[in-house]
């Protein structure tokens, strides 16, 4: 620091730590009055809640907005500013305070140093704060519910982890030409698929596959097929692909899940397996080929637990990436998903699970496919089809949503028409085309086939 002879209001009132970590901040907001570079380079790394002393944030929060707005800056123009906005008063000696600070500032490449510190700072205070939080709930004993505990406690860690950035950094696209030409070569040569392959060759062709990062709605009025469809992406996932999968299960079963992928990959009928007497030797043949090509595969792991919050699925999906690797997600279904909190209404609390399932996807870099009901408007229609308009309860799944896919059979509502096929209606598909792919239905073995 240029100057450290000053005796400011803050440093004489607190112990060694504290004075010393105020200083720091009185440092890099005197810089941030003297050098608008200071400004650009701190900014990237401080947010206004960083700040030890909430007079400081409230400075460095009206100095970015003067900058924002192309505004001079000085000790006398940042006192008027922090008076319109009724701040003033709480900053002690004001002007002359605030005149303090510019004589204090830091050397350009010294304010990243202090902004550094203080935000390390901050995430240890944050970290002091969830132990804090999660040591009182510990402490509820039964009035709390073990489940409600695991889903508050890993929330106040959610909020530490999720925290420690300002989301100012970014990217030189120019930067990553080589490495994207070389991906583009790779995949044109076909050693690398765009995206994980659906089990589909017509989905995929249209879809490239699924994306890393992506969030895909599949939805369907009752018993269309949507839970087939998402499990033929589990299956191809795990036994060709040899990949990892997480299925959240809010509907069926982990028991349920298994019977239908083996079912599907034994070509085993669903009935029989669940009807005494129905299975033949030949069956049980297939079902342990089935459960073969299945233990030998990936990993699927199923969490049938009711009522999960995404707290839950993003902790599961955290542990089995870090232990083992993770390449999908899927959950089964939207709207059985339980909040852990209080909204004004349910579809506030469906556009809060579809923000946050977006978010998932791009923090753990997989695909995230979410199942969804769509609503009764499409049985007034003539044509019984699908609309994207129909998604339940929110029209944020289709804003956040990367692709949306309708699952359609016209012989749900007319046996005579088209039996055994299905339409997967692609109404938004974020980087790429729009289409309706057939397929065949064989749901008596819980699978959804090319068509011939």
């Amino acid at each position: 620091m240029s100057t450290t002879n000053i005796a400011l209001p803050y440093a004489a009132a607190a112990d060694d730590e504290f004075a010393q970590l105020i200083s720091h901040e009185q440092a890099v907001l005197g810089s941030m009055l003297a050098s608008e570079q200071a400004i650009l380079d701190v900014s990237e790394i401080l947010t206004d809640q960083m700040f030890y002393r909430p007079a400081h944030g409230e400075i460095y929060r009206c100095l970015l907005a003067m900058h924002a707005n192309g505004e001079p800056i000085d000790p006398e123009l940042l006192g008027v500013a922090l008076e319109k906005r009724g701040q003033l008063n709480k900053i002690p000696d004001r002007l002359l305070y605030l005149h303090t600070l510019q004589a204090v500032h830091a050397a350009p490449l010294s304010a990243t140093y202090y902004a550094d510190i203080i935000a390390e700072k901050a995430e240890r205070r944050r970290w002091l704060q969830a132990a804090q939080q999660i040591h009182q709930l510990a402490q509820a004993g039964a009035s709390l519910d073990i489940a409600d505990l695991r889903d508050r406690a890993q929330a106040a860690v959610d909020t530490v982890t999720t925290a420690h950035t300002t989301g100012a950094g970014y990217t030189n696209l120019a930067d990553l030409r080589g490495e994207h030409l070389a991906r583009l070569k790779d995949i044109q040569d076909g050693l690398v698929p765009p995206g994980l392959p659906t089990g589909l060759r017509d989905l995929d062709q249209v879809l490239g596959g699924l994306k890393a990062g992506q969030m895909i709605i599949v939805a369907g009025r009752p018993g269309m097929g949507k839970s087939t469809l998402a499990l033929d992406m589990v299956r191809n996932t795990v036994i060709r692909e040899s990949k990892n999968v997480l299925v959240c299960s809010l509907e069926m079963t982990e028991s349920e899940v298994l019977d239908r992928v083996v079912s599907a990959e034994g070509r085993v009928r669903l009935t029989e397996m669940n009807t005494k007497g129905k299975l033949q030797p030949q069956d049980y043949q297939h079902i342990d080929d089935a459960y073969d090509r299945l233990v030998s595969g990936g990993l699927l792991a199923v969490d049938g637990t009711p009522n999960q919050t995404i707290s839950q699925m993003r902790a599961a999906a955290r542990r089995i990436k870090a232990q083992q690797g993770l390449d999908l997600i899927v959950i089964d279904y939207l709207q059985l998903m339980s909040s852990g909190g209080r909204y004004e209404s349910r579809q506030q609390e469906i556009s809060e699970y579809s923000r946050q399932i977006k978010i998932m996807a791009q923090q753990l870099e997989v695909p995230v496919v979410a199942l969804s009901q769509l609503n009764r408007a499409s049985d007034q229609r003539q044509d019984k089809r699908p609309a994207l308009s129909d998604l339940r309860e929110s029209g944020s799944l289709e804003q956040d949503a990367d692709v949306v896919l309708l699952v359609h059979r016209p012989e749900v509502y007319d046996k005579d028409d088209r039996p055994g096929e299905a339409d997967l209606m692609i109404v938004k598909h974020r980087a790429g085309p729009m289409a309706t792919v057939g397929v065949a239905s064989q749901l008596h073995y819980s699978r959804f086939v090319d068509m011939a």
